[in-house]
């Protein structure tokens, strides 16, 4: 799925052909991608596209008259400039035509990607229910620490909580623990001082650093421009596990967590700090009532 740095990469190529200019047409090849009736699909004729907001991995378009176009990519989707006379491409979902002849056309091969019109009511909602933004000027490691606080989940499934942090997954949470020295698996409430410092330099230097290659692209992902994204090159530690670690030389560890793979080194990332971390929580255990030796369970 595309994260913070692929979408905001497409942000970042669509804003130069899109804002300013108004939508002639909007074209649906596959209903169930566009959430809203027809009526309101012919709503959007003839509105400004005025600026393009991310939030997370959301794209917002936002509209003459106070509307946003709300684009998620999910799994497999695709948004690109194009000349609006461009024949239909493989997979296209939907097509928005543009008043100077291009065209902003969405490609989905998986039909997960949605596209909704929302009232300001509706995106003030969206963006509540969404976390801090890392790449904003008031991400800290003061702002962290609270989204990290009262939680004894794996610091990795709490990254990947867009309720807490917006727009990190799998990729770059790997990657931001790698450069922290953080293992995945400690306890998000326990980390100390000096690892929610590491780890909120870690995050935005990881993502800038992705989005200055255009994203990672392993199959499916391709900028605004219909190209690769290069950061898969400088990967340290996403989908490398069994190889060894570019920093330090030790084989990374993959294993599933939260239903997710996740890749670490055990000697950048010891699991003894999130073993020390999960130590208080854990009850002491009870005298044995016979001299007969037992099983241990470690």
């Amino acid at each position: 799925m595309p994260e913070l740095p692929e979408v905001e990469t497409i942000r970042r190529d669509l804003q130069r052909h899109a804002v300013g200019r108004r939508i002639e047409d909007f074209i649906i090849r596959w209903p169930r991608t566009f959430v809203g009736t027809a009526a309101a699909a012919a709503k959007l004729r003839g509105k400004e596209i005025e600026r393009i907001d991310r939030r997370g991995k959301y794209l917002l378009l936002r509209l003459s008259g106070g509307t946003t176009l709300s684009l998620h990519l999910r799994m497999s989707g695709r948004l690109r400039a194009a000349p609006a006379a461009t024949a239909v491409l493989d997979h296209e979902r939907a097509r928005v035509l543009l008043d100077d002849g291009a065209a902003i056309v969405f490609t989905d091969p998986r039909k997960f990607g949605r596209i909704a019109p929302l009232s300001s009511a509706a995106a003030s909602r969206l963006d509540a229910s969404l976390g801090i933004e890392p790449l904003d000027p008031g991400f800290s490691a003061t702002a962290l620490r609270r989204s990290l606080a009262g939680t004894r989940r794996a610091v990795k499934s709490v990254l990947l909580d867009q309720a807490r942090i917006a727009g990190i997954g799998n990729i770059y949470a790997d990657e931001a623990l790698h450069a922290a020295g953080i293992h995945p698996a400690a306890p998000a409430g326990a980390l100390s001082e000096e690892e929610i410092a590491r780890l909120a330099a870690a995050i935005p230097t990881v993502l800038s650093a992705a989005i200055r290659h255009r994203g990672t692209t392993f199959q499916m992902y391709r900028d605004g421009q219909g190209k690769k994204g290069r950061y898969a090159y400088r990967l340290m530690v996403y989908g490398r596990g069994g190889l060894p670690c570019r920093r330090c030389g030790t084989e990374l560890s993959s294993t599933r967590l939260g239903q997710r793979t996740t890749v670490w080194c055990s000697s950048c990332q010891p699991r003894s700090a999130a073993r020390r971390s999960q130590a208080p929580s854990r009850p002491a255990a009870k005298a044995p009532r016979s001299r007969r030796p037992g099983h241990s369970k470690s």
